[in-house]
C-alpha cells in the first residue's frame, strides 16, 4: 500500500472511496465510485454509484487466479440491461481501487484487476446485476505455445495474415431476425465468402455489437450463436468476409499462401491407422 492509504487507514475516520474502472473490448470506458459525488481521477470522471458493492477478494503469492464479484443496480447512465444481454461487457477489464476523495489527484491504490467472465441480472430492466471478475493470473493457466495444426492459426486480416479487408465487406439492411438467423432486404453477392466472417451492427439499439457468422445463403445470415437481443428491421449491418483457415482457401481466394500459419502437410493421427497394400 502507498503512504496515502497507510495514513488514511491509520485514522479513526477515513476519506477513502472505492472506484471501479471498466474498459470494454470495443474501447468504451466507464468509471464508478462509491462516493456520494462524482470524482475526477486520472483524466476521467468516476460517476457516483453508491449502490455498487464488491465482494471480498483474497490475494496471495501463488499462481491460482483470484475471483471477485461486483453487484449493483442497472441504470441507463452506464450499465443497461440491453448492453449486458448483448454481451458488450464480456471480457471487459475491471480495475478496482481506492482513492482519497478529499484529494483524488494524489492517485489511486489498485487492489484488484481482472476481466469479466460472467454476468447475470434480474428480470426487470432496472433490476440488480452481478458480475464475476477473475484476476489476470488466469492468463498463466492458458496454453500460449503454438500447436501443430493443418488449419491457419492467424485471423483473417490480422498482422500475421496480412490480407487487406478494406474492400472485403458489404453493408445490408435488416428485414427481420430470430434467434440465430437474420433476414436482410437484399441478396448478398458471393455469400460463401462471408462464412466464418464477422457481423457488426452499424445502427439501431445494438450499434457496435459484433457477432460471428456461420454462413450466408441468399438473404439469410446464420450466426454462430443464439442472439437474445436481436437486431430490428431497418438496422444496418456490415458483413466482413471470413476464412475457413484452409491452405487451399488462403492460396486460391486470397493469394496469401506465403503467410499461411499452419502445417497442412504434417501427417495427422490418422496416419497411425494406415497400412500398406500387398
Amino acid at each position: 500500500m502507498t503512504s496515502m492509504a497507510d495514513s488514511q487507514l491509520a485514522q479513526q475516520v477515513t476519506s477513502l472511496a472505492a472506484c471501479w474502472r471498466i474498459e470494454r473490448p470495443d474501447g468504451v470506458t466507464l468509471g464508478f465510485t462509491s462516493h456520494d459525488q462524482d470524482l475526477w481521477i486520472g483524466s476521467m470522471w468516476y460517476r457516483s454509484r453508491p449502490g455498487i458493492s464488491p465482494s471480498a477478494a483474497v490475494a496471495d503469492n501463488g499462481f491460482d487466479p483470484a475471483e471477485m464479484e461486483i453487484s449493483g443496480v442497472l441504470d441507463m447512465a452506464g450499465l443497461s440491461a440491453n448492453d449486458l444481454d448483448s454481451g458488450r461487457w464480456m471480457g471487459a477489464l475491471v480495475t478496482f481501487s481506492i482513492v482519497d476523495w478529499q484529494a483524488p489527484e494524489s492517485g489511486q491504490v489498485v487492489l484488484f484487476q481482472g476481466g469479466i467472465s460472467d454476468v447475470a441480472r434480474g428480470a426487470s430492466v432496472n433490476g440488480q446485476f452481478r458480475s464475476t471478475i477473475i484476476d489476470q493470473k488466469q492468463e498463466l493457466n492458458e496454453l500460449k505455445g503454438a500447436v501443430c495444426t493443418p488449419f491457419c492459426r492467424a485471423e483473417l486480416g490480422d498482422r500475421r495474415c496480412g490480407v487487406d479487408l478494406s474492400g472485403r465487406n458489404v453493408r445490408v439492411t435488416v428485414a427481420g431476425s430470430s434467434g440465430r438467423e437474420i433476414e436482410v432486404a437484399e441478396n448478398i453477392d458471393e455469400p460463401e465468402n462471408y462464412a466464418f466472417g464477422r457481423l457488426r451492427v452499424m445502427s439501431g439499439s445494438e450499434a457496435g455489437v459484433e457477432r460471428r457468422i456461420f454462413g450466408v445463403s441468399g438473404a439469410t445470415i446464420a450466426l454462430m450463436e443464439w442472439w437474445d437481443t436481436a437486431v430490428e428491421a431497418g438496422d444496418v449491418l456490415r458483413l466482413e468476409e471470413g476464412c475457413d483457415k484452409r491452405l487451399s482457401t488462403c492460396s486460391n481466394r486470397f493469394a496469401n499462401a506465403r503467410n499461411f500459419s499452419g502445417e497442412p502437410f504434417v501427417p495427422g493421427t490418422d496416419a497411425l491407422m494406415r497400412y500398406g497394400e500387398l
